[in-house]
């Protein structure tokens, strides 16, 4: 029997009534997605959603929050052209990548997606020939503070450079749309995007003296949905608190007539998921010099859990019995990398673990399948179930 302690009850009655499926395998509860989805529409009502596909491209997701209402935020012509086969609007899209090769670029725009996310001059002018016309937003920099992920080194540009570069938009006969960032991913602290905010405010200002008028902020993404590994990581509030004092921000800070969109993905999609996971071999031996209970699963950083390496995942175990004891997690490659919990960082498991037992990871819906290599070393990727 599994503990109730399952994120979703659908969740506990589809494991139990399939207690033989191959695994590892990933199942996802959309009702779950859906309640993250309301819950943040109802804390930053005043921001259209576009969701972050890179966090969780599955089918039944993406339509599920077609249903609701939801745009979609690309970060290839591969992911757009999945949403528009599901019937996504191409007026919902936005191309977020500002690095784009110029046939996707071309072909995004002859399937009628006309907002493009950019950061430098050779970016503009390519979009400017091959989507002439259409909306493009200018990524700044953030310095990353508070959050687990900064996000602040491969993309974005300085309040000077995004001045420039949008002016630069404007004389290329492009609309010169909106100012987007990313304080990061988890973002512990509601500040960052009230600092960052007051940034865009001065450009926005500044570009106005010239002529050049934006009306969008792209708040990105990063609101914090779950643990990670010490207390320093924990989210300073919850998302209702966020939501206020970035419309505080938003208030005092912009002129009237900007609108404000978002680009969630892990808080939609990471409570909403779990690994299952078999082990497959318990072995004690010293490592570096140190007694160590090794448990070896048939899920592993290349096949479902790459993010374990920064992710407390709750994990939930068949066993009922036995000691907590010290316990470091690998998965089943021929790769010495494929460790998830080692060190200052090994979870305490049952001692009476052994081979065939159950490993859940939950809160594992955010990443966990588009982390997946393909055929390396053979193994295929999870199959997926939704309930």
């Amino acid at each position: 029997m599994l503990p109730s302690i399952l994120p979703s009850e659908k969740m506990h009655h589809f494991l139990e009534a399939n207690p033989r499926l191959e695994t590892p395998f990933f199942l996802i509860d959309l009702d779950l997605i859906e309640q993250q989805y309301r819950l943040l529409r109802e804390a930053l009502p005043f921001a259209a959603c576009y969701f972050a596909m890179k966090s969780n491209s599955s089918t039944a997701v993406i339509q599920r929050l077609n249903q609701l209402g939801s745009r979609f935020e690309a970060a290839s012509i591969y992911e757009i052209r999945r949403c528009l086969a599901l019937g996504v609007p191409p007026r919902d899209i936005h191309f977020g990548n500002t690095i784009k090769k110029d046939s996707h670029i071309l072909e995004a725009y002859r399937l009628g997606v006309h907002s493009y996310a950019f950061d430098s001059s050779q970016e503009l002018e390519k979009i400017a020939q091959l989507a002439p016309g259409s909306n493009v937003s200018c990524r700044l920099a953030t310095d990353g503070k508070g959050a687990v992920w900064g996000l602040c080194r491969k993309f974005g540009r300085d309040p000077d450079d995004v001045v420039e570069l949008m002016k630069y938009a404007h004389s290329l006969g492009l609309r010169a749309y909106g100012i987007s960032f990313h304080t990061g991913s988890q973002q512990r602290s509601a500040g960052a995007w009230r600092r960052t905010i007051e940034i865009c405010a001065d450009i926005i200002q500044r570009l106005n003296q010239q002529q050049v008028y934006p009306r969008l902020i792209n708040l990105g993404g990063g609101f914090p949905s779950y643990q990670y590994a010490g207390d320093e990581m924990q989210p300073q509030g919850d998302i209702f608190e966020y939501g206020k004092v970035i419309k505080t921000a938003v208030d005092e800070l912009l002129p009237q007539g900007i609108d404000c969109v978002m680009e969630p993905g892990r808080f939609i999609t990471a409570a909403a998921g779990l690994v299952k996971a078999t082990v497959i071999l318990v072995l004690d031996k010293a490592t570096d010099g140190v007694p160590t209970r090794w448990v070896y699963l048939d899920a592993g950083r290349f096949n479902g859990l790459y993010e374990s390496v920064d992710v407390e995942y709750p994990i939930i175990t068949n066993r009922t019995d036995g000691t907590a004891i010290r316990t470091v997690l690998a998965g089943p490659t021929c790769d010495s990398d494929d460790v998830m919990y080692d060190r200052d960082r090994a979870v305490f498991l049952p001692d009476t673990l052994t081979q065939g037992d159950s490993l859940i990871f939950t809160n594992a819906g955010a990443y966990s399948k588009s982390y997946m290599t393909v055929d390396f070393n053979g193994f295929p990727p999870m199959q997926e179930y939704v309930v």
